[in-house]
């Protein structure tokens, strides 16, 4: 069991609220029952209105234009409820007694979406998820990116809230918090049936000329003296020419943790060329490969309007130079210059405000006959899924004797960083770690 404190809003009282979770695991992934209790303990009279439990998860999104030294700064916010399931604990509309109070709850952490009726604020807008039918629940994400044009805030987050409220009495129809107290809870979708092997791939594909006397089996290994480079300026049309291939197989589809696959595929096209039977040998001379990470965040129509902001960071992942690799045939990448690893990258995703994706960006040289030709590969597109579990989430909570099945977890209150002036947003996601105890105040979401 595991037991989160309350912070009281209202000020000098005294009434901790608590809410157990029977059953906490370190991420969800849709379907999983949540029980619990939530516990009041008054110990001096106080009036209450009712008390709300809800589960919720929502993307917020924080956008700024930099602009120059001294001007205006616009700040264009977004909040998109991905659902929001209420209970009403108790509907007192009174005064309190001093005693303990206590309620049980259950909720099933849904997979998608919470479908509503009417037209949605969110259109469908590329690359943004706007099907509220189809859409499935993004991952636990946060993220402040920048670049010279935008400065991006977004996180997607899911929580248990209770909140105790007072009738104010002053303005009919309105209350006021006394206490909220939340849970936040980190959510990791299930990787499609389909998709969890992974390693999913896709290539590009290039076609390559060579001219040069250098290619004529008795000249190959030596070098061309003036006369001959000469000839071979003049007259271009002239000279030898093999034509070969080039393939550039990679990891379309790949789980945060799994290093990237790539290889080269050198086919000679002899019959195309006028080189004898025996192909020259092309050589592999340099790779650099990069991850570009895009995120595309949208705020909520307003008086002000609204604004879709995009930063895009580059990741080197591989840099190797100085190389000559005998390249005729296949040539595995990853083999010839040591694992490339993405280092963990967040799944990717899309929902109705924000969008989480990645592209490979790639420049080969090769040569051959002392001619060098590059190869490059832009806008490959690169899906990430989250890691696959070794326990099954659905289940690890029931585990005898599991971590997370029974007792109090201790962990240290760590700092959050701000998302706007009314709330602040949770922990960064990370796969890895244990179920967040860190409080948030009062607009978390």
């Amino acid at each position: 069991m595991v037991r989160w404190e309350s912070r009281i809003l209202q000020q000098n009282a005294t009434m901790p609220l608590t809410i157990h979770l029977d059953n906490p695991l370190p991420s969800y992934s849709g379907g999983e029952t949540i029980r619990g209790r939530v516990t009041l303990e008054s110990l001096t009279q106080i009036e209450v209105k009712d008390i709300r439990i809800t589960l919720s998860g929502k993307a917020k999104t924080k956008i700024k234009k930099v602009k120059h030294v001294g001007a205006p700064r616009t700040t264009y916010r977004g909040k998109a409820v991905l659902f929001e399931k209420e209970k009403i604990l108790v509907h007192i509309d009174g005064t309190l007694p001093p005693q303990t109070l206590e309620w049980r709850f259950e909720f099933t952490f849904p997979t998608h979406v919470q479908a509503r009726s009417g037209k949605s604020q969110w259109s469908s807008q590329i690359p943004f998820d706007a099907e509220s039918t189809t859409h499935s629940l993004p991952p636990t994400f946060m993220a402040n990116v920048e670049n010279e044009l935008w400065e991006i805030e977004s996180v997607v987050a899911y929580q248990i809230q209770v909140d105790v409220s007072k009738t104010q009495r002053m303005l009919v129809g309105r209350k006021s918090l006394i206490f909220h107290e939340v849970i936040p809870l980190t959510f990791i979708p299930p990787v499609p049936f389909e998709e969890e092997k992974g390693y999913a791939s896709a290539s590009r594909m290039e076609t390559f000329t060579i001219r040069s006397l250098l290619l004529l089996p008795e000249n190959r290994g030596r070098k061309l003296d003036i006369r001959e480079k000469m000839t071979s300026w003049l007259s271009p049309s002239q000279l030898p020419v093999f034509k070969f291939r080039v393939i550039f197989n990679y990891s379309s589809c790949l789980h945060q943790s799994d290093p990237m696959v790539c290889t080269l595929d050198i086919q000679p096209m002899l019959e195309d060329s006028t080189v004898a039977s025996v192909a020259p040998t092309v050589f592999l001379k340099s790779v650099s490969l990069t991850l570009l990470t895009r995120t595309v965040a949208w705020s909520s129509p307003s008086i002000i309007g609204s604004l879709v902001g995009d930063v895009e960071e580059s990741k080197n992942i591989l840099s190797e130079g100085s190389l000559r690799i005998p390249a005729t045939g296949q040539i595995d990448i990853s083999g010839a210059c040591g694992q490339i690893s993405l280092q963990h990258p967040d799944p990717s995703f899309s929902t109705f405000n924000i969008c989480r994706s990645y592209r490979l960006h790639a420049s080969i040289v090769l040569e051959c006959a002392e001619k060098t030709v590059t190869f490059s590969v832009s806008d490959a597109d690169i899906h990430i899924l989250p890691d696959k579990r070794s326990v099954d989430a659905s289940e690890a909570g029931k585990t005898k004797g599991h971590p997370y099945s029974a007792g109090r977890v201790e962990a240290p209150m760590e700092p959050v960083p701000e998302l706007d002036s009314d709330g602040v947003s949770p922990p960064a996601y990370d796969y890895s770690s244990s179920v967040s105890v860190a409080s948030c105040e009062k607009g978390s979401l």
